[in-house]
C-alpha cells in the first residue's frame, strides 16, 4: 500500500509545489481558464479509458486478445476524443462566455491521444501491483512537466505555461509506462469475443466514470459561467490546496484497494480487513491535515500575493468537503473490486444530482455560498455510502466510530496547539509560519503514532514492505496466451 501512496502523493507533491510557484507568477484568471477547459474535458475523459482497463485489473485470467483489443479500442477512442475536444472548444467558450477559452481547450484536447497510448500498460502495471515503478514514473513526469511550466511562466507565456505543463506531463507518463509494462501490442486488432468478455464489466465502469466526471466537475461547470473566470480561478486554488491533495491520497489508496479487493473478493473478512486498514490511514492522516490547513490558511495564503486573499474562507470551508470525500472514496473502490459497477452508476447519479442542485442554489450567495453548498452535498452523502460499505464488507458506522475516536482526540490536540501557535506568532513572516507549521505537523504525526498503536503498527508494516521492496506482485498472474 505504501508504494501506491508514494506513487500518487510523490508525483502530486511535486505538482503542488509547482502549482504554488505558478500561483505566485500568474493571475487567478489564468487558472480559471484552465479550470473551465478542464471541466469540459473531464467529462470527455470519462470516455477515454472506456472501462476496459478496469476490466483488465478486475478479471482473474487474461488472454492476449483481451490486451490487444483493449489497446486498439483505447487508441481509437483517444483519437476521437481529441477531435471532439477540439470541436467542442467553441461551444465551451460560448457556455462560459469567455472567448480566450477556445484555443486553451483545443490544445489541451491533444492530451487524450497522448494518454491513450499508455492506458493498457497502466492497467497491467497496476494489476501486478507494481506501485514502486509507478511512483518513480509519476514523480519523474510531474517534475519534468512542472519545470517546463515554471520556465514558460517566467518567460511570460501566461496561461500557456499551464497548458504546456499538462501536455508534457501526459506525454512523458505514457512514454515511461511503455518502459514499465512487459506487454507490447503485436498488431492493431479488435477481437469480438475478447471485447464481449470485458464489456459487461467495463460498460458499467464506463457509466460510473461518466457520472463521476459530472459529479467531480459540477462545481466548475456551475461556478464558471455563473460567477466568472476570476471566481473560478480563486476556487481552483482553494480546490488545489484542499481537495486535490485529499483526492490524490485517497486515489493512491484506491489504486491499492481496487486490485487488492479484486484478488480477495471471495473472502468477505479479508475485504473488511483491507477496508479497515485504508480507513485507519485516512483518519490518521487526512483528518489532522485538513484541520491544520483550515487553521493555517489565513497565515499561509498571503505568500501567494494579495490577489488570492479571497481564497482563505473558501479553503477553510472546503476542508469539510475534503474529509467527506476521503471517507466516501474507498467504498467506491470496493464496489469495483467486488464486481458491483452497477451500484457505482446509481451512486454517482444520485451524488451528481444532489451536488448540482445545492451548488446552483449556493451560487446566489457568491463563491462562499457555492463552497458551502458543495460541502453540504458531500456531508449529506456520508450516511448512504457508509450503509453501502456495511452491506458489502460488514464494517459499518459503529466500527468506523470506534476506529475514529483516537484520531479525533489527536486532531483536537493538534487544533489547540496550532490555534495557540497562530495566536502568539501573528507577527511572524508567512515563511516562518510555514516552516514552523511543518515542524509542528511532523511532531504531531509522531505523536499520533504513539497515541494510536494500531496506526503505528500499520505504518511499520508498510515501511517494512518498502524496505524489502515488496510490491505484492508475485501472487498476481501474468496474462495467459490463448492456445
Amino acid at each position: 500500500m505504501i508504494w501506491s501512496v508514494i506513487q500518487q502523493v510523490g508525483g502530486q507533491a511535486a505538482t503542488m509545489l509547482v502549482f504554488f510557484v505558478l500561483a505566485a507568477l500568474l493571475p487567478p484568471s489564468d487558472f480559471g481558464l484552465v479550470g473551465m477547459a478542464g471541466a469540459w474535458l473531464a467529462v470527455l475523459n470519462a470516455f477515454c479509458e472506456t472501462g476496459f482497463g478496469a476490466a483488465l485489473i478486475q478479471r482473474e485470467q487474461l488472454h492476449e486478445d483481451h490486451l490487444r483489443s483493449t489497446f486498439s479500442i483505447n487508441l481509437i477512442v483517444g483519437a476521437l476524443l481529441t477531435v471532439l475536444g477540439v470541436g467542442l472548444s467553441w461551444p465551451a467558450a460560448a457556455y462560459f462566455k469567455t472567448a480566450t477559452l477556445q484555443p486553451v481547450m483545443a490544445w489541451l484536447s491533444i492530451g487524450f491521444l497522448m494518454r491513450a497510448f499508455g492506458l493498457t500498460q497502466a492497467a497491467l502495471v497496476q494489476r501486478e501491483l507494481q506501485f514502486r515503478a509507478l511512483a518513480i514514473r509519476d514523480l519523474t513526469a510531474n517534475i519534468v512537466g512542472g519545470v517546463v511550466g515554471v520556465v514558460l511562466a517566467v518567460a511570460g507565456y501566461g496561461v500557456w505555461s499551464l497548458v504546456a505543463m499538462t501536455l508534457v506531463t501526459s506525454l512523458l507518463e505514457s512514454i515511461l509506462l511503455w518502459r514499465l509494462a512487459h506487454w507490447r501490442p503485436s498488431e492493431f486488432r479488435i477481437s469480438r469475443d475478447a471485447t464481449a468478455d470485458l464489456w459487461p464489466y467495463s460498460s458499467r465502469v464506463l457509466g460510473f466514470n461518466l457520472f463521476k466526471a459530472f459529479a467531480q466537475n459540477t462545481d466548475r461547470l456551475i461556478i464558471g459561467p455563473v460567477l466568472g473566470v476570476q471566481a473560478l480561478g480563486v476556487y481552483t486554488l482553494a480546490f488545489r490546496v484542499v481537495i486535490y491533495p485529499v483526492t490524490t491520497l485517497v486515489g493512491a489508496l484506491g489504486g491499492y484497494l481496487f486490485p487488492k479487493v479484486a484478488r480477495v473478493q471471495s473472502d468477505r473478512h479479508a475485504v473488511a480487513s483491507v477496508y479497515r486498514g485504508v480507513l485507519l490511514g485516512i483518519l490518521n492522516v487526512v483528518l489532522p491535515a485538513l484541520v491544520g490547513v483550515a487553521i493555517l490558511a489565513p497565515a499561509i495564503v498571503p505568500l501567494l500575493g494579495q490577489r488570492w486573499h479571497e481564497a482563505i474562507p473558501v479553503i477553510q470551508i472546503l476542508t469539510i468537503a475534503g474529509l467527506a470525500q476521503a471517507l466516501i472514496a474507498p467504498v467506491g473502490q470496493i464496489m469495483k473490486g467486488l464486481g458491483r459497477p452497477g451500484w457505482l452508476i446509481w451512486w454517482s447519479v444520485g451524488l451528481t444530482l444532489v451536488t448540482s442542485v445545492t451548488l446552483w442554489i449556493g451560487t446566489r450567495w457568491g463563491l462562499t455560498g457555492a463552497t458551502i453548498a458543495y460541502s453540504v452535498a458531500y456531508v449529506a452523502a456520508l450516511p448512504v455510502i457508509f450503509g453501502i460499505g456495511r452491506r458489502l464488507t460488514g464494517f459499518g458506522l459503529g466500527e468506523i466510530v470506534a476506529l475514529a475516536w483516537r484520531p479525533m482526540m489527536a486532531t483536537a490536540v493538534l487544533a489547540l496547539g496550532l490555534t495557540l501557535f497562530v495566536r502568539y506568532t501573528g507577527q511572524w513572516s508567512p515563511w516562518a509560519m510555514l516552516a514552523s507549521s511543518v515542524v509542528i505537523g511532523s511532531v504531531f504525526f509522531i505523536f499520533t503514532g504513539f497515541l494510536n498503536p494500531e496506526f503505528k503498527g500499520l505504518v511499520a508494516r508498510e515501511i517494512l514492505k518498502l524496505r524489502v521492496g515488496g510490491d505484492e506482485a508475485a501472487s498476481v498472474a501474468r496474462p495467459a496466451s490463448r492456445g
